[in-house]
Protein backbone atom coordinates (compact mmCIF):
# COMPACT_ATOMS: atom_id res chain seq x y z
CA UNK A 1 0.00 0.00 0.00
CA UNK A 2 0.89 3.46 -0.62
CA UNK A 3 2.50 4.90 2.75
CA UNK A 4 2.45 8.75 2.26
CA UNK A 5 -0.27 10.06 2.02
CA UNK A 6 -1.74 12.98 -0.36
CA UNK A 7 -4.55 15.92 0.67
CA UNK A 8 -5.57 17.26 -2.34
CA UNK A 9 -7.76 20.95 -2.28
CA UNK A 10 -10.98 21.16 -3.80
CA UNK A 11 -12.06 23.67 -6.08
CA UNK A 12 -13.96 23.94 -9.50
CA UNK A 13 -11.90 21.18 -11.28
CA UNK A 14 -12.57 18.50 -8.62
CA UNK A 15 -16.11 19.61 -6.56
CA UNK A 16 -17.89 16.83 -8.76
CA UNK A 17 -18.76 13.68 -7.29
CA UNK A 18 -17.34 12.13 -10.22
CA UNK A 19 -14.02 13.97 -10.38
CA UNK A 20 -14.05 13.43 -6.55
CA UNK A 21 -14.38 9.67 -6.61
CA UNK A 22 -11.44 9.18 -8.83
CA UNK A 23 -9.38 11.29 -6.94
CA UNK A 24 -9.97 9.36 -4.01
CA UNK A 25 -9.46 5.86 -5.84
CA UNK A 26 -5.94 7.62 -7.45
CA UNK A 27 -5.31 8.09 -4.12
CA UNK A 28 -6.22 11.01 -1.92
CA UNK A 29 -6.64 10.30 1.61
CA UNK A 30 -7.44 14.02 2.98
CA UNK A 31 -9.44 16.52 1.45
CA UNK A 32 -8.28 20.19 2.07
CA UNK A 33 -11.28 23.41 1.70
CA UNK A 34 -9.63 26.31 1.07
CA UNK A 35 -11.43 29.05 3.00
CA UNK A 36 -9.66 31.99 1.73
CA UNK A 37 -11.78 30.90 -1.49
CA UNK A 38 -15.49 30.35 -1.88
CA UNK A 39 -18.45 31.13 0.81
CA UNK A 40 -20.28 28.85 2.92
CA UNK A 41 -22.49 27.75 0.58
CA UNK A 42 -20.01 26.54 -1.50
CA UNK A 43 -18.10 25.15 0.67
CA UNK A 44 -21.02 23.79 2.35
CA UNK A 45 -22.17 21.70 -0.82
CA UNK A 46 -18.44 19.99 -1.08
CA UNK A 47 -18.63 19.04 2.73
CA UNK A 48 -21.96 17.65 1.94
CA UNK A 49 -20.63 15.99 -0.96
CA UNK A 50 -17.49 14.30 0.58
CA UNK A 51 -19.68 13.46 3.51
CA UNK A 52 -22.52 11.39 1.00
CA UNK A 53 -19.33 9.30 -0.75
CA UNK A 54 -17.83 8.83 3.15
CA UNK A 55 -21.49 7.27 3.92
CA UNK A 56 -21.18 4.82 0.52
CA UNK A 57 -17.63 3.72 0.50
CA UNK A 58 -17.01 3.54 4.37
CA UNK A 59 -13.77 5.20 3.28
CA UNK A 60 -12.18 7.31 5.80
CA UNK A 61 -11.51 10.75 3.74
CA UNK A 62 -10.97 12.96 6.40
CA UNK A 63 -11.96 16.73 5.77
CA UNK A 64 -8.92 19.60 5.99
CA UNK A 65 -10.39 23.01 6.83
CA UNK A 66 -7.38 25.91 6.02
CA UNK A 67 -7.93 29.21 7.47
CA UNK A 68 -7.21 32.48 5.99
CA UNK A 69 -5.39 33.63 8.54
CA UNK A 70 -4.18 37.36 9.64
CA UNK A 71 -2.40 38.03 5.84
CA UNK A 72 -1.89 41.01 4.27
CA UNK A 73 -3.10 41.74 0.44
CA UNK A 74 -3.00 44.53 -1.96
CA UNK A 75 -6.32 45.93 -2.84
CA UNK A 76 -7.00 46.39 -6.43
CA UNK A 77 -5.56 48.33 -9.21
CA UNK A 78 -6.95 49.88 -12.51
CA UNK A 79 -7.25 47.52 -14.98
CA UNK A 80 -6.49 44.69 -12.11
CA UNK A 81 -2.55 45.30 -12.80
CA UNK A 82 0.11 48.47 -12.99
CA UNK A 83 3.90 47.53 -14.00
CA UNK A 84 6.25 48.74 -11.26
CA UNK A 85 9.56 50.27 -12.35
CA UNK A 86 13.18 49.84 -10.47
CA UNK A 87 13.78 53.17 -9.33
CA UNK A 88 10.68 54.68 -8.86
CA UNK A 89 8.61 55.74 -5.93
CA UNK A 90 5.90 53.64 -4.90
CA UNK A 91 3.38 54.40 -2.09
CA UNK A 92 1.02 51.78 -0.44
CA UNK A 93 -1.35 53.44 1.59
CA UNK A 94 -4.08 52.06 4.07
CA UNK A 95 -6.90 54.64 2.39
CA UNK A 96 -8.94 53.36 -0.02
CA UNK A 97 -7.34 54.37 -3.87
CA UNK A 98 -7.69 52.74 -7.30
CA UNK A 99 -4.31 51.41 -7.46
CA UNK A 100 -1.40 52.64 -10.36
CA UNK A 101 2.12 52.67 -10.73
CA UNK A 102 2.49 55.01 -8.16
CA UNK A 103 0.19 53.87 -5.38
CA UNK A 104 -2.04 51.08 -4.29
CA UNK A 105 -4.44 50.38 -1.50
CA UNK A 106 -3.49 47.33 1.36
CA UNK A 107 -5.86 45.92 3.16
CA UNK A 108 -3.89 46.17 6.88
CA UNK A 109 -4.15 49.63 8.57
CA UNK A 110 -1.17 48.75 10.96
CA UNK A 111 1.37 48.11 8.46
CA UNK A 112 2.60 52.13 8.76
CA UNK A 113 3.23 51.72 12.88
CA UNK A 114 5.29 48.12 11.97
CA UNK A 115 7.97 49.22 9.28
CA UNK A 116 10.26 51.96 9.03
CA UNK A 117 12.46 53.51 6.54
CA UNK A 118 15.01 50.61 5.38
CA UNK A 119 12.55 47.87 6.38
CA UNK A 120 11.63 45.47 3.04
CA UNK A 121 8.40 45.15 1.50
CA UNK A 122 7.47 42.42 -0.66
CA UNK A 123 4.21 42.21 -3.43
CA UNK A 124 2.74 39.90 -5.77
CA UNK A 125 4.19 36.55 -3.99
CA UNK A 126 7.73 37.79 -3.47
CA UNK A 127 8.09 39.26 -6.80
CA UNK A 128 8.53 43.00 -6.46
CA UNK A 129 10.78 44.36 -3.34
CA UNK A 130 10.36 47.81 -2.60
CA UNK A 131 12.72 49.55 0.28
CA UNK A 132 10.60 51.86 2.99
CA UNK A 133 11.74 55.67 2.43
CA UNK A 134 9.45 57.19 4.82
CA UNK A 135 5.99 56.73 7.14
CA UNK A 136 3.54 58.67 7.91
CA UNK A 137 -0.13 57.93 9.91
CA UNK A 138 -1.44 56.23 6.13
CA UNK A 139 1.34 55.82 3.91
CA UNK A 140 4.36 53.99 3.53
CA UNK A 141 6.89 55.82 0.30
CA UNK A 142 9.37 53.32 -0.84
CA UNK A 143 11.29 53.01 -3.58
CA UNK A 144 10.86 50.18 -6.18
CA UNK A 145 14.37 47.94 -5.83
CA UNK A 146 13.05 45.09 -7.73
CA UNK A 147 10.46 46.15 -10.62
CA UNK A 148 7.45 44.11 -11.59
CA UNK A 149 4.40 43.77 -12.87
CA UNK A 150 2.04 44.02 -9.63
CA UNK A 151 -1.87 42.17 -9.54
CA UNK A 152 -4.80 42.81 -7.61
CA UNK A 153 -5.37 41.26 -4.26
CA UNK A 154 -1.82 39.75 -4.22
CA UNK A 155 0.10 38.75 -0.75
CA UNK A 156 2.39 41.35 0.71
CA UNK A 157 4.89 40.25 2.85
CA UNK A 158 7.29 41.80 5.25
CA UNK A 159 10.13 39.77 6.35
CA UNK A 160 11.21 39.58 9.82
CA UNK A 161 9.15 42.38 10.80
CA UNK A 162 7.02 41.52 14.17
CA UNK A 163 3.76 43.02 13.20
CA UNK A 164 0.84 43.71 15.17
CA UNK A 165 -1.60 41.67 13.54
CA UNK A 166 -4.48 39.74 15.36
CA UNK A 167 -2.92 35.86 15.67
CA UNK A 168 -6.19 35.00 14.89
CA UNK A 169 -8.91 37.15 12.73
CA UNK A 170 -12.54 37.01 12.99
CA UNK A 171 -13.24 35.78 10.07
CA UNK A 172 -11.40 33.01 11.25
CA UNK A 173 -13.36 32.57 14.46
CA UNK A 174 -16.40 31.94 12.14
CA UNK A 175 -14.91 29.86 9.85
CA UNK A 176 -13.12 27.68 12.75
CA UNK A 177 -16.97 27.81 14.20
CA UNK A 178 -18.67 27.16 10.92
CA UNK A 179 -15.89 23.90 10.33
CA UNK A 180 -17.36 22.71 14.29
CA UNK A 181 -20.49 22.62 13.10
CA UNK A 182 -20.04 20.30 9.68
CA UNK A 183 -17.78 18.12 11.56
CA UNK A 184 -14.08 19.05 10.30
CA UNK A 185 -11.27 16.57 11.02
CA UNK A 186 -8.57 19.22 10.93
CA UNK A 187 -8.00 23.30 10.79
CA UNK A 188 -5.16 24.65 9.42
CA UNK A 189 -4.21 28.17 10.77
CA UNK A 190 -2.48 30.24 7.95
CA UNK A 191 0.57 32.65 8.97
CA UNK A 192 1.36 30.93 12.57
CA UNK A 193 3.70 33.70 14.08
CA UNK A 194 3.70 31.49 17.70
CA UNK A 195 2.65 29.17 19.46
CA UNK A 196 0.10 31.60 21.17
CA UNK A 197 -2.36 31.03 17.73
CA UNK A 198 -2.57 27.05 17.94
CA UNK A 199 -3.41 27.80 22.04
CA UNK A 200 -6.24 30.49 20.91
CA UNK A 201 -7.86 28.06 18.28
CA UNK A 202 -7.78 24.95 21.20
CA UNK A 203 -9.57 27.26 23.29
CA UNK A 204 -11.95 27.67 21.00
CA UNK A 205 -12.11 24.28 20.01
CA UNK A 206 -12.54 22.89 23.92
CA UNK A 207 -14.89 25.55 24.54
CA UNK A 208 -17.40 23.81 21.67
CA UNK A 209 -16.63 20.10 22.93
CA UNK A 210 -14.40 20.22 19.43
CA UNK A 211 -11.09 18.75 21.08
CA UNK A 212 -11.06 16.18 19.13
CA UNK A 213 -10.60 18.07 15.67
CA UNK A 214 -6.52 18.13 15.15
CA UNK A 215 -5.03 21.83 14.83
CA UNK A 216 -2.18 21.86 11.95
CA UNK A 217 0.39 24.92 12.25
CA UNK A 218 0.71 26.51 8.43
CA UNK A 219 4.68 27.43 8.78
CA UNK A 220 4.85 30.07 6.27
CA UNK A 221 6.40 33.42 7.78
CA UNK A 222 10.45 34.19 8.82
CA UNK A 223 8.78 34.65 12.50
CA UNK A 224 7.69 30.97 12.80
CA UNK A 225 11.28 29.71 12.14
CA UNK A 226 12.31 31.54 15.55
CA UNK A 227 9.72 30.24 16.98
CA UNK A 228 9.54 26.75 15.33
CA UNK A 229 9.73 24.34 18.43
CA UNK A 230 7.19 25.93 20.68
CA UNK A 231 4.70 25.84 17.40
CA UNK A 232 5.56 21.83 17.06
CA UNK A 233 4.86 21.40 20.38
CA UNK A 234 1.47 22.97 20.94
CA UNK A 235 0.11 21.51 17.29
CA UNK A 236 -0.83 18.49 16.43
CA UNK A 237 0.59 18.69 12.96
CA UNK A 238 3.08 20.99 11.00
CA UNK A 239 2.83 22.09 7.22
CA UNK A 240 5.83 23.44 5.67
CA UNK A 241 3.93 25.96 3.37
CA UNK A 242 6.53 26.38 0.66
CA UNK A 243 5.32 29.26 -1.28
CA UNK A 244 4.93 31.76 1.25
CA UNK A 245 7.93 30.86 3.41
CA UNK A 246 9.89 31.06 0.34
CA UNK A 247 9.33 34.47 -0.54
CA UNK A 248 10.00 35.82 3.34
CA UNK A 249 13.42 34.02 3.81
CA UNK A 250 15.92 33.32 0.99
CA UNK A 251 15.29 30.73 -1.80
CA UNK A 252 18.26 29.21 -1.32
CA UNK A 253 17.84 28.47 2.20
CA UNK A 254 14.62 26.93 1.44
CA UNK A 255 16.04 23.15 1.31
CA UNK A 256 17.66 23.58 4.20
CA UNK A 257 14.53 24.78 6.34
CA UNK A 258 11.97 22.33 4.72
CA UNK A 259 14.36 19.34 5.88
CA UNK A 260 14.98 20.98 9.18
CA UNK A 261 10.85 21.72 10.04
CA UNK A 262 10.60 17.58 8.96
CA UNK A 263 13.57 16.55 11.09
CA UNK A 264 12.06 18.34 13.80
CA UNK A 265 8.14 17.01 13.71
CA UNK A 266 9.53 13.75 13.10
CA UNK A 267 11.48 13.64 16.08
CA UNK A 268 8.33 15.15 18.06
CA UNK A 269 5.97 12.29 16.55
CA UNK A 270 3.75 15.02 14.74
CA UNK A 271 3.06 14.30 11.83
CA UNK A 272 4.44 16.70 8.66
CA UNK A 273 2.89 17.92 5.47
CA UNK A 274 5.00 19.56 2.37
CA UNK A 275 2.79 21.90 0.19
CA UNK A 276 3.06 24.20 -2.70
CA UNK A 277 4.40 23.57 -5.92
CA UNK A 278 4.41 20.14 -5.42
CA UNK A 279 3.37 18.84 -9.29
CA UNK A 280 2.15 22.23 -10.12
CA UNK A 281 3.33 21.84 -13.87
CA UNK A 282 0.03 19.74 -14.08
CA UNK A 283 -2.02 22.72 -13.78
CA UNK A 284 -1.38 22.91 -17.40
CA UNK A 285 0.52 19.50 -18.67
CA UNK A 286 -0.63 16.10 -18.72
CA UNK A 287 2.82 15.07 -17.09
CA UNK A 288 5.32 16.77 -14.22
CA UNK A 289 8.79 18.15 -15.01
CA UNK A 290 11.68 15.71 -13.88
CA UNK A 291 12.02 18.07 -11.18
CA UNK A 292 8.83 17.88 -9.60
CA UNK A 293 9.22 14.50 -9.66
CA UNK A 294 12.80 14.21 -7.91
CA UNK A 295 10.88 17.00 -5.42
CA UNK A 296 8.46 14.68 -4.27
CA UNK A 297 10.94 11.65 -3.98
CA UNK A 298 12.87 14.07 -1.86
CA UNK A 299 10.25 15.86 0.76
CA UNK A 300 9.08 11.79 1.41
CA UNK A 301 12.79 10.66 1.81
CA UNK A 302 13.29 13.82 4.45
CA UNK A 303 10.51 12.10 6.07
CA UNK A 304 7.25 14.03 4.94
CA UNK A 305 3.91 12.22 6.06
CA UNK A 306 1.88 13.58 3.66
CA UNK A 307 1.91 16.05 0.38
CA UNK A 308 -0.23 18.59 -0.50
CA UNK A 309 -1.65 19.53 -3.78
CA UNK A 310 -3.30 22.84 -4.28
CA UNK A 311 -4.05 24.45 -7.80
CA UNK A 312 -3.01 20.82 -9.40
CA UNK A 313 -6.68 19.58 -8.09
CA UNK A 314 -8.27 22.97 -7.31
CA UNK A 315 -8.63 24.61 -10.64
CA UNK A 316 -5.73 22.40 -13.15
CA UNK A 317 -6.94 20.95 -15.95
CA UNK A 318 -5.77 17.43 -14.89
CA UNK A 319 -6.46 16.81 -11.28
CA UNK A 320 -6.70 13.07 -11.47
CA UNK A 321 -3.47 12.33 -13.30
CA UNK A 322 -2.14 14.64 -10.79
CA UNK A 323 -3.34 12.42 -7.89
CA UNK A 324 -2.14 9.57 -9.75
CA UNK A 325 1.10 10.43 -10.65
CA UNK A 326 2.26 11.50 -7.22
CA UNK A 327 0.77 8.55 -5.82
CA UNK A 328 3.11 6.60 -8.23
CA UNK A 329 6.19 8.45 -7.22
CA UNK A 330 4.98 7.97 -3.84
CA UNK A 331 5.20 4.20 -4.15
CA UNK A 332 8.38 4.29 -6.09
CA UNK A 333 10.23 6.02 -4.04
CA UNK A 334 8.93 3.87 -0.77
CA UNK A 335 9.47 0.57 -2.63
CA UNK A 336 13.61 1.40 -2.42
CA UNK A 337 13.53 3.20 0.77
CA UNK A 338 16.67 1.75 3.49
CA UNK A 339 13.72 0.87 6.62
CA UNK A 340 16.75 -0.26 8.21
CA UNK A 341 18.87 2.71 7.95
CA UNK A 342 15.98 5.07 9.07
CA UNK A 343 15.38 2.79 11.97
CA UNK A 344 18.69 3.40 12.97
CA UNK A 345 18.85 7.20 12.43
CA UNK A 346 15.32 7.24 14.59
CA UNK A 347 17.01 5.48 17.40
CA UNK A 348 19.21 8.77 18.93
CA UNK A 349 15.66 10.43 18.85
CA UNK A 350 13.42 8.30 20.38
CA UNK A 351 13.58 9.75 24.02
CA UNK A 352 13.24 7.78 27.38
CA UNK A 353 9.08 8.34 27.32
CA UNK A 354 7.69 4.78 28.02
CA UNK A 355 5.89 4.90 24.63
CA UNK A 356 8.35 5.95 22.63
CA UNK A 357 10.70 3.12 23.77
CA UNK A 358 8.05 0.21 23.34
CA UNK A 359 7.31 1.68 19.81
CA UNK A 360 10.92 1.72 18.56
CA UNK A 361 11.44 -1.84 20.03
CA UNK A 362 8.24 -2.74 18.19
CA UNK A 363 9.20 -1.38 15.06
CA UNK A 364 13.37 -2.85 15.52
CA UNK A 365 11.46 -6.09 16.38
CA UNK A 366 9.23 -6.25 13.20
CA UNK A 367 12.25 -5.90 11.31
CA UNK A 368 13.73 -8.77 12.58
CA UNK A 369 11.05 -10.74 11.95
CA UNK A 370 10.21 -9.55 8.95
CA UNK A 371 6.66 -9.28 10.49
CA UNK A 372 3.66 -8.77 7.35
CA UNK A 373 1.86 -6.09 10.01
CA UNK A 374 2.25 -4.01 12.71
CA UNK A 375 -1.40 -3.87 14.53
CA UNK A 376 -2.45 -1.01 17.05
CA UNK A 377 -5.77 -1.37 18.70
CA UNK A 378 -6.05 2.47 19.65
CA UNK A 379 -8.53 4.85 21.54
CA UNK A 380 -7.08 8.20 19.94
CA UNK A 381 -4.72 6.91 17.42
CA UNK A 382 -1.83 7.71 19.81
CA UNK A 383 0.23 4.54 19.46
CA UNK A 384 -0.67 4.68 15.77
CA UNK A 385 1.32 7.81 15.42
CA UNK A 386 4.14 7.12 17.69
CA UNK A 387 4.52 3.73 15.70
CA UNK A 388 4.18 5.74 12.37
CA UNK A 389 7.17 8.26 13.78
CA UNK A 390 10.19 5.12 13.81
CA UNK A 391 9.14 4.43 9.62
CA UNK A 392 8.75 0.71 9.73
CA UNK A 393 8.58 -0.80 6.63
CA UNK A 394 5.25 -3.11 7.41
CA UNK A 395 2.16 -1.30 7.19
CA UNK A 396 0.69 0.03 10.50
CA UNK A 397 -2.87 -1.16 10.76
CA UNK A 398 -4.84 1.34 13.32
CA UNK A 399 -7.81 -0.54 14.63
CA UNK A 400 -9.84 2.11 15.91
CA UNK A 401 -13.40 2.22 17.47
CA UNK A 402 -14.34 5.90 16.69
CA UNK A 403 -14.31 7.19 12.90
CA UNK A 404 -13.36 10.41 13.72
CA UNK A 405 -10.04 9.13 15.10
CA UNK A 406 -10.20 6.94 11.77
CA UNK A 407 -10.04 10.01 9.92
CA UNK A 408 -7.84 11.54 11.79
CA UNK A 409 -4.90 9.10 12.19
CA UNK A 410 -5.19 8.60 8.48
CA UNK A 411 -2.75 11.41 8.30
CA UNK A 412 -0.11 9.57 9.91
CA UNK A 413 2.76 7.81 7.37
CA UNK A 414 2.10 4.80 6.71
CA UNK A 415 -0.89 4.25 8.88
CA UNK A 416 -4.38 2.27 7.43
CA UNK A 417 -7.28 3.14 10.21
CA UNK A 418 -9.76 0.14 10.30
CA UNK A 419 -13.05 0.47 11.76
CA UNK A 420 -12.92 -2.31 15.08
CA UNK A 421 -15.92 -2.72 17.62
CA UNK A 422 -13.96 -1.67 21.49
CA UNK A 423 -13.11 -4.06 23.52
CA UNK A 424 -12.31 -3.47 26.77
CA UNK A 425 -10.29 -7.02 27.73
CA UNK A 426 -6.86 -7.93 26.47
CA UNK A 427 -7.50 -11.48 25.14
CA UNK A 428 -10.21 -10.69 23.06
CA UNK A 429 -9.07 -7.46 22.21
CA UNK A 430 -6.13 -9.70 20.74
CA UNK A 431 -7.89 -12.56 19.18
CA UNK A 432 -10.00 -10.34 17.52
CA UNK A 433 -7.90 -8.31 15.96
CA UNK A 434 -6.75 -10.74 14.43
CA UNK A 435 -9.80 -12.25 13.09
CA UNK A 436 -10.86 -8.90 11.56
CA UNK A 437 -7.79 -8.26 9.92
CA UNK A 438 -7.71 -12.31 7.99
CA UNK A 439 -11.24 -11.48 6.97
CA UNK A 440 -10.03 -7.83 5.20
CA UNK A 441 -7.58 -9.52 3.74
CA UNK A 442 -4.69 -8.05 5.23
CA UNK A 443 -2.89 -11.08 7.10
CA UNK A 444 -3.46 -14.39 6.50
CA UNK A 445 -2.66 -17.67 8.47
CA UNK A 446 0.95 -18.38 8.86
CA UNK A 447 1.64 -14.72 8.55
CA UNK A 448 3.82 -13.28 11.48
CA UNK A 449 2.37 -10.25 12.86
CA UNK A 450 2.96 -7.59 16.35
CA UNK A 451 0.67 -5.83 17.94
CA UNK A 452 1.18 -3.16 20.37
CA UNK A 453 -1.48 -0.96 22.39
CA UNK A 454 -1.13 0.03 26.58
CA UNK A 455 -2.66 -1.67 29.03
CA UNK A 456 -5.15 -0.91 30.75
CA UNK A 457 -6.43 -0.55 27.07
CA UNK A 458 -8.69 1.75 28.54
CA UNK A 459 -6.30 4.29 29.58
CA UNK A 460 -5.40 7.00 26.99
CA UNK A 461 -1.56 7.61 25.37
CA UNK A 462 -0.20 4.54 27.70
CA UNK A 463 1.53 2.33 24.81
CA UNK A 464 3.65 0.26 26.93
CA UNK A 465 3.02 -3.56 25.62
CA UNK A 466 3.78 -5.12 22.54
CA UNK A 467 3.40 -9.26 21.09
CA UNK A 468 4.41 -11.28 18.74
CA UNK A 469 1.70 -13.04 17.05
CA UNK A 470 1.80 -16.05 14.54
CA UNK A 471 -1.92 -16.26 12.51
CA UNK A 472 -3.74 -19.59 12.76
Amino acid sequence: MKKTKIIATIGPSSDSPQVFAKLVDAGVNIVRLNFSHGGYEVQQNRINMIKRYRDETKKPIGILLDTKGPEIRTKTFKGGEATLVQGAQFILTTRDVDGTNQMCSITYDGLPNDVKAGDKILLNDGVILLEVVCVDDTEIVCTVIIGGVARDRKLVSVPNILTTLPVITERDIQDIEFGIKEGVDFISISFVRSAQSIKVVKQILQDKGAEHIKVIAKIQCSNAIEKLDEIIDAADGVIVARGTLGVEVPIAKMPRLQREIVSRCNRSGKPVIVSTHIIESMINNPLPTRAEAIDISNSINDGADAVMLSGETATGKYPVEAVKMTSSIAIETEETRDYQALLEAHRKHKGNKPADIVAYGACRAADDLAVSAIICPTNTGFTAGVVSKFTPQAPIYALVYDDRVQRTANLFSGVEPIMFEQRNEIMPLIKDSIETLKELGKIKVGDTVLMTFGIPYSNRQTTNTMKIHIVE
